[in-house]
């Protein structure tokens, strides 16, 4: 948890490709994030996860 990280533009790994933190530095960093209940980060690797799915139509 005293870990410090600088977050940048770089680092956020989102559609928008920026954040209003950019250049801010924090203490503590995640280590994992989950996504409905899946691994999509470890140690700051992103983990492809399969976010769709199928489409069933009754017609």
């Amino acid at each position: 948890m005293n870990k410090k990280f600088r977050i940048t533009n770089n680092w956020i790994q989102s559609k928008s490709k920026w954040t209003p933190y950019d250049n801010v530095v924090v203490k503590g960093m995640p280590i994992f994030t989950i996504v409905n209940g899946k691994v999509a980060m470890s140690e700051n690797e992103v983990i492809p996860v399969p976010q769709g799915k199928k489409l069933k139509f009754d017609y």
